[in-house]
């Protein structure tokens, strides 16, 4: 379905996301990860969405290959405690330091950024 759609002339896989939940990757984690190296090889970029609200948060990060984390918005709140920012901190750096950008759901003023 993807490379059906990637041969319209507006859409180039560059502009093209698709979001994977945690959920989806525990029914078959080897499927998931041919899907998802299938989906990069045509240049479409993978993110995996809610991140850090199911059972496997971290071991995915490990084993599949995405371009993107969306760090769920739950986190967002009480941000302004200690210990819920230097989670978040955290794992904004790591999500760089593995080469990936980071969307964080939730953020929506600038006192949110400067959290």
């Amino acid at each position: 379905m993807i490379k059906t759609h990637l041969h319209k002339p507006d859409l180039g896989p560059r502009l093209l996301l698709v979001e994977i939940t945690e959920s989806m990757v525990l029914n078959d984690v080897a499927e998931v990860i041919s899907q998802v190296n299938d989906i990069r090889s045509l240049g479409v970029r993978v993110a995996i969405d809610d991140f850090a609200i199911g059972y496997p948060s971290f071991g995915l990060l490990d084993q599949i290959p995405t371009d993107i984390l969306k760090l769920d918005r739950l986190f967002m709140k009480d941000l302004e405690t200690q210990r819920r920012s230097t989670i978040v901190h955290a794992i904004i750096i790591m999500a760089t330091n593995l080469g990936m950008d980071v969307i964080v759901e939730g953020v929506e003023t600038k006192e949110d950024v400067s959290d």
